[in-house]
């Protein structure tokens, strides 16, 4: 297996991490889990997605909120697709990936994981839909072209993921991470 070193100086498996997606090491809150010390299912989607709101700051230096604030369109969140392989533990170190994998006018589309602390595990793996919302109507909107293309940087390298195929992309991660 081919080690690779992500952000943060966090060493990973290559294949799922190693396409440029911003790494991070969390650590499990016990607050977080059951009384045998698991995570809560629901919890996960909150690691991954404080993740990816201090990855589009740390790493983009995007911050939708002051956008937001400042008059423009703003993300909402329409649907998750979740999959679950293994529990995560109190105290236990792991290491959350993201990225936007899609992204038009009217929508976006992130993808998480969260793995053991050797990257070699995959726990938990979403996607996330985000649709545009004027925040003075709460309708429907668009970005603009400028806000597409800069969306589209903080897209990972390599082959484009196909956003209609969730399990062809799931099925694909987990193949990376038996070579």
């Amino acid at each position: 297996m081919v080690e690779a070193v992500g952000h943060e100086g966090v060493p990973v498996q290559a294949g799922l991490l190693d396409d440029g997606r911003p790494v991070s090491r969390r650590r499990v809150a016990f607050r977080d889990c059951d009384a045998f010390g698991i995570l809560y299912n629901t919890r996960f989607l909150d690691y991954v997605m404080d993740t990816r709101f201090d990855h589009l700051i740390d790493h983009h230096g995007m911050d939708f909120l002051s956008h937001h604030y400042a008059g423009g369109g703003m993300f909402v969140i329409v649907s998750h697709q979740v999959s679950y392989f293994e529990p995560a533990r109190a105290h236990e170190d792991v290491l959350v990936s993201t990225a936007t994998i899609h992204v038009d006018a009217g929508s976006m589309l992130v993808e998480g994981a969260m793995t053991g602390a050797d990257g070699r595990r995959l726990k938990f793996h979403q996607w996330t839909r985000l649709r545009v919302l004027d925040p003075k109507t709460g309708r429907a909107s668009a970005i603009t072209d400028d806000e597409i293309a800069d969306l589209r940087r903080t897209m990972p390298d390599g082959d484009p993921v196909d956003p209609g195929d969730h399990d062809g992309r799931l099925a694909a991660i987990l193949a990376s991470m038996r070579r």
